[in-house]
Formats: structure tokens, sequence, C-alpha cells
């Protein structure tokens, strides 16, 4: 912590601030101080220093409002800045927020802005990435090489390519949200668009708009089911999941809540096989309310630990 103190000279009393920089003390000298107006500058430059060495001790960048003092100073008192830049107060540092921490702070700042299922589903594309670098990594350490390398090694796990286009787009707007504080000063998750687009032939979609019709899915789920196959048709009918997807589910997915109705879906991964379903990548749909009805009635019938 900054501290002022004074030294009685031939001309007067004269002011000056001892600071800790790195593990050494030095002194800032301000000047000589007779008057009142003089001590309120010494004081108000004790607290401009004080912040400075808070700042470089906890690795953090100047914020902005310190940068507009500073700048106001160096308008009226340029040698007490060059002051504090010789002993290396003024020296940017790099944020020392992980990479964990950023998409945390920025899935906090969409609640209330964006739905709650938009923010959540940004938070899961996100976790794709922070996985691959480590949640630990400072985001001042993430290069545009790593965002090659994640590109390359989620492409040889066999992700389609709008798949990794949508996790690149969600993390390069996170970390736009660092550049804009100030915490990075250059976003590093670059790409090209075009590489990433979902592109689906059209023999394809003639197929499917000649198969998948509403009349052909209403017909589908009329048919004299088993109860456990309508609820199946109806899982994968109304939340778009693959039927792998919709044999894993556990109640535990599924959220009945009325303000937030939602059904957590984990992907059928075989980068992920295993017994822990916890590293399967998710995705968040919501539990339509055509679909409600019949997840009640299974809910009813289910053991406990269906």
């Amino acid at each position: 912590m900054a501290k002022l103190t004074y030294q009685n000279k031939a001309k007067g009393k004269y002011a000056r601030l001892a600071v800790g920089i790195e593990g050494k003390r030095q002194y800032i000298n301000i000047g000589y101080s007779s008057t009142q107006k003089d001590q309120k500058r010494d004081h108000r430059y004790l607290e401009l220093v004080d912040d400075l060495e808070t700042l470089k001790a906890a690795g953090l960048r100047i914020d902005a409002k310190t940068k507009s003092d500073l700048a106001i100073l160096q308008e009226k008192n340029p040698q007490f800045v060059q002051r504090l830049l010789k002993a290396g107060l003024l020296k940017e540092t790099r944020s020392r927020r992980t990479v964990k921490q950023l998409f945390d702070e920025h899935f906090q700042s969409k609640l209330g802005v964006n739905k709650a299922q938009s923010c959540r589903n940004y938070r899961q594309a996100q976790k794709v990435f922070e996985d691959y670098v480590g949640g630990e990594t400072l985001i001042a350490d993430v290069t545009a090489g790593d965002v090659d390398n994640f590109i390359s090694e989620t492409k040889r796990e066999g992700r389609e390519s709008s798949t990794i286009g949508n996790y690149l787009k969600r993390t390069k707007q996170a970390f736009q949200y660092a550049v804009i504080r100030e915490w990075i000063d250059k976003n590093p998750i670059q790409y090209s668009s075009k590489d990433f687009k979902n592109v689906k032939t059209t023999s394809k979609q003639k197929i499917q708009e000649k198969l998948v019709t509403p009349e052909t899915v209403a017909h589908l789920l009329n048919e004299p089911h088993t109860f456990e196959f309508r609820l199946l048709l109806s899982v994968v009918r109304w939340t778009g999941c693959r039927i792998a997807e919709a044999l894993i589910l556990r109640w535990s997915d599924v959220s009945f809540q009325e303000d937030d109705p939602r059904i957590e879906l984990r992907e059928k991964d075989t980068a992920h096989s295993g017994t822990d379903r916890s590293k399967n990548p998710t995705r968040i749909v919501p539990l339509f309310v055509e679909l409600r009805p019949l997840l009640e009635q299974a809910r009813e019938l289910a053991a406990e630990d269906d």
C-alpha cells in the first residue's frame, strides 16, 4: 500500500510517495508542499498511486477510469507521469483472468438480457473450447495457434463443420467481451466463417421434404404403439434429438419447472464413451407443451431410479 511522506528541506516541506513494486521499496517524488492546495494534490496522487500499485500486484490491467485520470494528469503534470512510468507503475500487465472465469462472467452478463436457454447454449458451446485449452489457462495466453489446433482436433473427432462453427462463434463472442473490457488487446479467436457453413445437399432436402411432412408424422404418432414407443417417438419429434440421445435420457435431465421447462440432451459420442455421462457434450431444448403431458404420465409410471 502506497504511503505519503514528507521531508523537511531548505526550501520547505517536500512530498513523496513510498510504494512497493515487485518486492522492492521505491520513492516517487511529488514536490514541495506548502499550501492546503498542495496537500490536496498530494492525497489525490496517493490515491492514484495506491490504485496503480494494487493493480500491478494483482496482475490486472489498468482500467478505463484510471486511464482517464492519467490522461488528465499527463496534461497538468507530465513530469509526475514520467516518474510513474520510470517506477514501472504504468507498465501494462497481462490479465490474470482464466478461460473459465471469462466464460462464466460472459454467461452472467447475458442472463436477464437474453433468454436463459440461449445463455446456457452459449456456455455449453464454450465449454468444449474450455476443455480443450484448459479452464485455468489465462485468456492472455490463448493464441491463434490454439484455435487452429482446436479446429483440427474437433475435425479429427468427427464433428460436423456446422458444429465446429458454432463452438467458434460463441467462443469468439466471449473473447470479444474481454477485448471490450480491455482484459486483452486482441481477440485470438479468428477463423473464416465460410469454412463452417451448415450445408445440406439439394437432393437430401427434397427427400426430407417428401417423407417428413406434418401429415406423415401425425399418422406415425397416431398408430396404436406401446406407451414406451409412443414416448420415444414423441421425444424425438419434439426435441429433434437422435434416437441414441433419447435412449440415454434420465429424469434428472428433465426440468418441469413452470418458469424454465427444458430437457438437457447428452450426445451419444464415441469420443466420450464410458459410464461417466457427465463428460458427454450437452445441449438444452425446450420442454414443449405438446410433449409435457406424455412425459408427466411417464414420470408417474416410472420407478425412482429409471
